[in-house]
Parts: C-alpha cells; sequence; structure tokens
C-alpha cells in the first residue's frame, strides 16, 4: 500500500468519481489512475468502488471506511512535511481561512492589518462560500481553519470555538415612522415591504414562525444574499432591511439609520472551526487569538484535546 494509491482513492472521491477529472488533477493517466486503486484492492482483498462494466457508480460500505483512513492518513503525512517546514521557519508559511460573506465583510477586515504587519511572509488566502461548504473545507483539510455562525452540525473530527454574537437591527431611511417607535414590534414591521439577510434555510423557517405565531405575513419582496445590497437597495426606497447589526455602522452608513431588534429575532453566534487532526503552525494559533482574544494558545490546545 502507497501514499500514491491513497491520493488516488481520495481524488477520485473528491471528484465525484470522475476518473479523467481525477487524473488530470494528480497529472496522472486514467489507466494509470485506474492501475493504482487496482493494485489497492488487489492488495486489501475487497473491492472499493461499486462498478459497473467499467464505469464507477458509487463506494462500497468497506470502501467509506477506508476512504476515511486514507484521508486521514493523507492529512498526517501533510502534518509531518507540516511540521518540518514550521521548524525550519516559523514566521513563513499559508494560511488559507475560509468564511461566509458577513464575517469576510464585516469580521475579518479588523484583523488583517495586524495579522500582515506581523507576519510578512505568511500568505493569507481567503476562500468564501455557504456555512456548509467552509465547514467542508476544514474538515477535507483544504483549509485551515474555518470562521461561520452558529453551524447546525457535530462532527467529532471538528472543534467549533464561539467568539462573539451578533443580533438584528432594521435599517430604514431617515425620517421613517418606525423611528418614532419606543420598542419595535412584529406587527410595526409587516406593515411595510422587508428585505432580509442572513437568515439560512433553518432560520428563515424560524424568521416566517415568528411572524405567522402572531398571525402576521411578512412582506419579504427581497431575499439579499450581500448586505450592502440590502442597505442600498433601503436606499432606493424598496423597503425596510432586517440585517445583522454588525452590517450596520453609522459613520460609513450616514444616509441610513438602525433599530434595535435584538428583543425580535434570535442572537447568533460566530465561531471558530478547526480540525483537530490537522497540525496548525504558530501563526495560526495567533490569528486566532487576534480574532478571539480569549481563546490563547494553551486554551485552544485544550479545546481539542477533549474530544
Amino acid at each position: 500500500m502507497t501514499l500514491r494509491q491513497l491520493r488516488a482513492l481520495c481524488e477520485i472521491v473528491r471528484h465525484d468519481l470522475h476518473l479523467s477529472n481525477a487524473a488530470a488533477a494528480l497529472k496522472m493517466s486514467q489507466p494509470g489512475l485506474s492501475r493504482q486503486i487496482q493494485l489497492l484492492e488487489d492488495e486489501l482483498g475487497l473491492a472499493i468502488f461499486k462498478r459497473s462494466r467499467n464505469r464507477i457508480l458509487g463506494v462500497t460500505a468497506a470502501g467509506q471506511d477506508i476512504l476515511r483512513f486514507a484521508e486521514l492518513a493523507l492529512r498526517n503525512t501533510d502534518n509531518i512535511r507540516s511540521v518540518g517546514r514550521h521548524l525550519k521557519d516559523e514566521s513563513a508559511g499559508n494560511l488559507l481561512v475560509a468564511t461566509t460573506y458577513t464575517h469576510a465583510r464585516y469580521v475579518l477586515p479588523a484583523i488583517i492589518p495586524a495579522f500582515a504587519r506581523k507576519y510578512p511572509n505568511v500568505r493569507l488566502e481567503f476562500w468564501q462560500s455557504s456555512p456548509e461548504k467552509v465547514i467542508q473545507f476544514v474538515q477535507s483539510g483544504e483549509a485551515d481553519l474555518a470562521v461561520v455562525t452558529s453551524p447546525d452540525l457535530h462532527v467529532k473530527e471538528l472543534a467549533f470555538l464561539p467568539f462573539g454574537t451578533y443580533h438584528r437591527v432594521v435599517v430604514t431611511p431617515p425620517k421613517h415612522p418606525l423611528l418614532r417607535q419606543k420598542r419595535l414590534t412584529l406587527e410595526a414591521l409587516a406593515a411595510y415591504p422587508i428585505i432580509s439577510y442572513g437568515f439560512e434555510t433553518s432560520g428563515w423557517a424560524k424568521f416566517n414562525h415568528d411572524f405567522e405565531a402572531r398571525g402576521l405575513a411578512p412582506n419579504v419582496v427581497f431575499r439579499a444574499v450581500d448586505a450592502d445590497i440590502g442597505k442600498k437597495y433601503v436606499e432606493l426606497g424598496l423597503g425596510i432591511a432586517i440585517l445583522p447589526h454588525i452590517a450596520y455602522d453609522a459613520a460609513r452608513d450616514k444616509p441610513l439609520r438602525a433599530i434595535d431588534a435584538s428583543h425580535l429575532f434570535e442572537h447568533h453566534t460566530m465561531q471558530l472551526c478547526i480540525n483537530r487532526d490537522q497540525f496548525l503552525r504558530s501563526y495560526v494559533y495567533d490569528f486566532i487569538e487576534m480574532l478571539a482574544p480569549k481563546f490563547t494558545r494553551r486554551e485552544v490546545e485544550k479545546t481539542l484535546a477533549a474530544a
């Protein structure tokens, strides 16, 4: 059994069982890739893939177990290489952070300049996607860490470090009638066209339920995927926007006003996601502490060790 064979297996699965794509990613021929899998199956004495003639249809039950350990073996191989590189130069390397739009736009910019000054030889890279996808990047070892909001899943190899919360505000134009209310209500919101942002699938159901429980039907005219777009459409007069409070800045958003809605909608927890099986270089711990000062290296290592 060789790392080449394990890498071939993982790459085929990563490319949704498309041999040509996996072979291209590994810079080898498709027959050569198939040969690596055949050698692995011959040594193990079992089939890893379900096949119909020359076509791969899926992964067998035994193959799923083998795949899990193959991924772990490759990750540990990368960890060993990382240890070697780290000992040669602790202040140089790569840091890949996977995150969602809200954090990329409103949370991470606060620490990036300071981190870049401290580690000028570390190449920072950011991948923006959905909460589910950025967590997958950490689980697969592609990303060093993820910054997400309240992930609704539990994966044993992942650790989640809560570092803050955000609540909702209602963003309006100046002199809007809602600004004269002493305490905002759902009834008052339901009277106006609404621009929503940041309510993922499960959150959207809760959003609707909050209104429906009071016999109300919210008039949502725009489900935005970008808080800045939501604010722009408030300026254009399309409606009022329900946004995370971190997306509103009185100095930056001068044409707009914000009303606290923390009593109307649930708060959300911002979390760092780390793979327990992945080696973290010193500058990764520093990045984490800059973002969440309470999570010193000692605290992070304690959390990762507490399986």
